[in-house]
């Protein structure tokens, strides 16, 4: 059997030699750097990045062996390299940018092409019809070309200021001038583009109604007549204004109707 005494010297016994293995191993760590190194004879203590002498900032070891005190070039070399990465970035971005700004261009100044082709097929179906043998009653919807080039017009700029003007009322009639048709064509072909359905059109009445869901309905109506397409000079000397029938040259009735948002309800 151990006695107590016997166990209380193997523990100092077992103390002393663990304190003798942590000075042995110390005084080891002091006589070789390879053990508190990560590369022989370098005085570097041991850390985290001793690959690099705890300096990973400034210093490299690319292969593991090695570092490489001339990091001033390496980081010189990074540093190009990400230049050059956000370059091509900043300069990719603004090519692709350009490309979509000019595939959007493209598209839209082709919209607007065949939508200024349908405008204009349109309004010589009308010029037609009055000097040939054509429909003596034509109408243009919402949806056509010509009723959507219309509604961008001066004119009809000035349809709506005068809507205003009755803002109580459910229905009623209004019309723009021959005097103020021509001079809302000529400030729109000088400011905004000429408007081939304004120009064609001229002077004009509207009727209109109000709808409970804040919209109007309008009603345009032209006639395209001999007295008209003459600059209104047969009545002036007392010669006819009109050519009966479907001869050429005889009136043609011009309908356009459409849907607005009320002028009275229109946020300024």
């Amino acid at each position: 059997m151990v006695t107590a005494a016997e166990l209380s010297e193997n523990s100092r016994q077992g103390f002393d030699f663990q304190n003798a293995a942590r000075i042995g191993l110390a005084s080891e760590l002091r006589r070789n750097p390879r053990w508190r190194c990560g590369h022989i004879y370098d005085e570097t203590a041991v850390g985290i990045a001793v690959y690099v002498r705890n300096d990973p900032v400034n210093l490299v070891d690319p292969d593991g062996r090695f570092w490489n005190p001339f990091s001033a070039a390496w980081n010189g070399l990074k540093a190009v390299s990400n230049a050059l990465s956000s370059l091509a970035l900043f300069v990719g971005q603004h090519v692709a940018d350009f490309m979509d700004y000019t595939l959007h261009s493209t598209v839209s100044a082709f919209q607007t092409a065949q939508q200024q082709a349908l405008v204009t097929a349109q309004v010589a179906y009308s010029v037609g019809s009055f000097t040939g043998f054509g429909p003596k009653q034509i109408y243009f919807g919402p949806d056509d070309p010509f009723t959507k080039e219309f509604m961008t017009s001066s004119s009809m700029d000035q349809v709506r200021e005068n809507l205003k003007q009755n803002c109580e009322g459910m229905n009623g009639t209004t019309s723009v001038g021959t005097k103020d048709a021509f001079f809302n064509t000529i400030f729109d072909a000088l400011y905004k583009g000429v408007n081939l359905p304004e120009a064609q059109v001229g002077a004009f009445f509207v009727s209109w109604s109000r709808n409970d869901d804040n919209s109007m309905n309008i009603v345009i109506s032209n006639s395209i007549s001999f007295n008209s397409w003459a600059l209104h000079i047969p009545e002036k000397v007392d010669l006819p204004t009109d050519i009966p029938g479907d001869l050429p040259f005889g009136s043609v009735d011009q309908y356009i109707f459409f849907s607005i948002e009320d002028p009275c309800d229109e946020k300024p």
